[in-house]
């Protein structure tokens, strides 16, 4: 089965990184242990990954990996 790759729009990338820049410090510090990382839209993905719908791991969005 072929990934389909989604873009985001321009407001989506705002929201997303407004809520990546407002994350406590201990749930970021969780989402390094974790095997699971929950994206801006509730997704969950790997620590590298992104979800079906375009949004980044907070972790890739911080540059923690």
């Amino acid at each position: 089965m072929e990934e389909t790759l989604v873009r985001l729009t321009e407001e989506e990338r705002n929201e997303q990184d407004r809520w990546v820049g407002n994350l406590d410090l201990d749930v970021i510090e969780d989402a390094m242990d974790d095997a699971v990382v929950e994206c801006f839209d509730g997704c969950e993905v790997e620590p590298d990954g992104r979800c079906p719908h375009g949004y980044s791991s907070p972790l890739l969005l911080l540059g923690l990996i």
